[in-house]
This record gives C-alpha cells, structure tokens and sequence, in this order.
C-alpha cells in the first residue's frame, strides 16, 4: 500500500512538472493557459493542445517585432504610411479585378461564409500581401503571434492610453493565435506545417 501511494505522488509530480514544463518558457504563462482552454472549448483535444504548444515554433523569439509593434511614438509615421499605402491601392485595381477573376471560385465561397464582399476581401489581400506575391517576408505568423503574446509589456508609468493600447494588442495576439490554430485543426491541416510566412504583425 505504501509503495503504491508513493508510485502516485510520483505519477502526481511528474505530471505536474510536465504542465509546468509546457509553460515555464514563457514569461506571461498565465496568457497562454488561456489559449489553451479556449482551444480545448472549441473542440481541439487536450493532447494536440500540448503538441502544439511543445512545438519549435511554438517559441517567442521574435522581440525585434514586438518592440516595433509596442513603440507607440511609430504610431504617427505607420498611419502616415498607411495613407500613402491607400493612395497606391487605388493604382491597383486593374490587378485587383484580375485576381477576383482568377480566384472567383474562392472568392465566391469566402464570400458566402463571411458574408464580405469580395472587393473589400481583394483591397485587404491586396494592401497586406500584394495577392500574395510579396516574398521578403520572413517571419512565421504562428511564431508572431506566440512572441507577441509573450513579450508584450507596459512600460514603467504607462499613460490611460498605454494601458488600452497594451491590452488591445494582448488581446489582438490571443484572437489570432486561437483562431490560426482552429483555422487549421478545423479542417484537418497541421498548422505547425503550413507555410505561414508573414509580416512581423502576423500579416
């Protein structure tokens, strides 16, 4: 009896440490449990939850990006950007109309699923990947999203505004995060295989 209790405290500890070994790399743990249980709500095992999460992607090492993101005083120049980025979609839209031409199939079911219409769906593919045709990309969204959810901080005496921009982003991460991975186990794709090339913001 003695030796089968000790056989369970031992059985008890090691799973303990192997729940704290699928999160003590993080520093915001507590964040990406609760990825974990809004995946096992929608309907992912606990197992391919922990697979993932064990994965090499599964590693925040992008800080460069994140610290991009964080820095507010970009804020001004990046709608600057964004404006110039809008003037030149305009410029756009012979290819535009191609690409709805070519991809109509697609177009016409996201349409239909999302209930968006198909010109908004080609302006946003258009403005954030250029139809896909943009190829310095080298981050990984997965990767993205995983560094930017773990490394997000609030600097010393953050302003009201800091703290709303902070949490909008936090949550920004989780959203993407979670629905990335479903995107994928939803309809029987690994998504630790796919190529998931994409901007330092997970575009």
């Amino acid at each position: 009896m003695i030796k089968y209790k000790h056989f369970l405290a031992t059985v008890a500890l090691l799973a303990g440490s192997f729940v704290q070994a699928s999160t003590e790399r993080f520093k915001h743990p507590q964040r990406f449990e609760t990825v974990k249980k809004e995946l096992i709500i929608q309907g992912v095992t606990p197992q391919r939850v922990e697979e993932i999460f064990e994965s090499r992607l599964f590693r925040p090492k992008d800080s460069k990006a994140v610290a991009k993101i964080a820095d507010i005083s970009r804020i001004k120049k990046h709608r600057k950007a964004e404006r110039q980025a809008n003037k030149q979609l305009l410029l756009k839209s012979a290819l535009i109309k191609r690409h709805l031409k070519k991809y109509k199939r697609v177009y016409d079911i996201t349409e239909r699923d999302f209930g968006v219409n198909r010109e908004i769906i080609a302006a946003i593919l258009q403005k954030e990947t250029a139809l896909g045709a943009f190829k310095s990309y080298q981050h990984n969204a997965l990767t993205a999203f995983v560094t930017m959810l773990d490394k997000l901080e609030l600097p010393k005496e953050p302003t009201e505004r800091v703290k709303r921009r902070h949490k909008r982003l936090v949550d920004f991460a989780m959203r993407n995060l979670v629905a990335l991975i479903l995107h994928f186990e939803q309809r029987g794709k690994d998504v630790l295989t796919a190529d998931l090339r994409s901007s330092y913001a997970g575009a």
